[in-house]
């Protein structure tokens, strides 16, 4: 139902269903990390009324430099099924920022010092009603302006095809016949995303179309 885009990496779907309304997200190495694109694949929508809030988990020690051995949520904001995804702003956590765990005892907190040494975020969403997000407030300059979500989504989820699909090129010498099998040169895939690239900054708009 959710995927999720950081600029630079794979796509990531498949989240870890901890219930029948909450998922996570793992975000290894997070150091580095400046933006999130949560979003939904289109096989199965939200029920009527509901949507999904977008929470980030930082280990305590990521934000507050200390020992602490919890983890410290943020309210980002939320996708629904006329907002089918949303980028966002990722910062680590300060003490006075953080709120109640969404997750209750679902969410597995780190109980070790190893664990916390590679600290892993976790991104979480929550089937929620319309009217209780409409109630939230997000975690201010978390939510990235309309106008660069137009931007930012469809040149991330393109770079993400064409280095997926780029990695399994191969020279003529090295491909072996596959019945069955059709192949595209590289030359044609690296010429639609350079034509999608340069509509995308003539009309951040057109892919809608």
């Amino acid at each position: 139902m959710f995927g999720l885009i950081v600029p630079g990496r794979l796509v990531q779907g498949g989240p870890q269903q901890v219930s029948d309304d909450q998922f996570l997200f793992a975000l290894e190495q997070p150091d580095g990390v400046r933006h999130i694109v949560i979003f939904m694949t289109g096989e199965v929508p939200f029920g009527d009324g509901f949507g999904g809030s977008i929470y980030l988990g930082w280990p305590e020690s990521c934000g507050d430099g200390g020992g602490g051995r919890g983890v410290a949520w943020q309210y980002l904001g939320h996708i629904a099924n006329d907002k089918p995804s949303a980028i966002f702003k990722v910062t680590p956590v300060k003490p006075s920022e953080g709120i109640s765990n969404p997750f209750g005892a679902a969410f597995p907190t780190p109980a070790t010092a190893a664990a916390l040494a590679t600290p892993v975020v976790q991104v979480g969403i929550v089937v929620t009603p319309l009217l209780q997000i409409q109630q939230e407030t997000p975690l201010p300059g978390a939510q990235v302006s309309t106008a660069d979500t137009m931007t930012v989504f469809p040149r991330k989820c393109v770079e993400s095809c064409y280095n997926y699909m780029t990695s399994f090129a191969l020279t003529q010498a090295e491909m072996t016949p596959q019945p069955g099998e059709s192949f595209v040169p590289a030359s044609a895939l690296q010429k639609w995303f350079e034509n999608f690239m340069r509509k995308l900054q003539l009309n951040p708009n057109f892919w809608k179309e």
